[in-house]
């Protein structure tokens, strides 16, 4: 098992969601490759403290822009019920026939749904890992984009590096070199690992994210870092 810092070079603005953890965007490569459920929450290639994969969330290399993104989702047929793009008979003038139906797009059960968005611009974003540093390359090696709206065009990827480090922390993807948490840790958890400060919530501790029981979590303090503070701040090299 190795230590590591994963750094990751972006030609667009990229969209995280809530929070972007390495387990999270490891997890989905899985399934992009292999579509097998299991594999993917089961096989990334990170090191397991109880139930949370050593995988920090997303760190951001300032300057750092924030802005707001608005996506339309407009209506797809293959959403919709068979009968309500049937074919309908109408009487006009008298004489039936036969028309497809008027779909409202402005109200009802058919109206377009807008989904807001926060961007991120930075030049690089920063992971700490600890697992197989080969699994990992072999998984981010081929990644163009990363995070929500890849389609869109968000979250270009123009160059990704591993970075193996030696450190005397038994759990640096876990707790930051000032004893914050880099990543949501169930709060006693992180309260055997660490007496730093941290802030507290609700949130799921391992993929998916989307789904799952909420646990009460030490969570990071702050996300933001200068290139120059990579070392020190992020990384503590022993």
């Amino acid at each position: 098992m190795a230590h590591f810092l994963a750094s990751i070079s972006l030609a667009t603005p990229f969209i995280p969601g809530k929070r972007l953890n390495l387990d999270s965007l490891l997890a989905g490569i899985i399934y992009e490759r292999t579509a097998n459920v299991d594999q993917a929450l089961n096989d990334i290639p990170l090191r397991r403290a109880d139930a949370v994969w050593e995988g920090s969330a997303c760190f951001f290399e300032t300057p750092v822009f924030l802005s707001d993104y608005t996506s339309i989702g407009g209506l797809r047929p293959a959403t919709m019920n068979a009968s309500v793009l049937a074919m309908k008979s109408r009487k006009k003038d008298g004489v039936k026939k036969e028309s497809y139906p008027r779909i409202d797009l402005a109200r009802g059960p058919h109206q377009n749904r807008l989904s807001r968005y926060k961007t991120v611009t930075a030049s690089r974003i920063h992971f700490l890992g600890t697992g197989d540093l080969s699994g990992v390359g072999d998984l981010l090696k081929d990644v163009r984009f990363i995070g929500t709206k890849r389609s869109a065009g968000f979250g270009q990827v123009k160059a990704i590096d591993l970075v193996e480090f030696e450190c005397s922390s038994a759990h640096p993807a876990l707790v930051l070199p000032d004893n914050t948490p880099a990543r949501p840790i169930p709060l006693e958890q992180f309260r055997s690992l660490s007496n730093g400060a941290c802030l507290e919530g609700y949130e799921r501790v391992r993929p998916p994210y989307f789904e799952g029981d909420f646990v009460l979590c030490a969570l990071p303090t702050w996300n933001e870092i200068a290139a120059s503070e990579l070392e020190g701040q992020l990384v503590a090299t022993s």
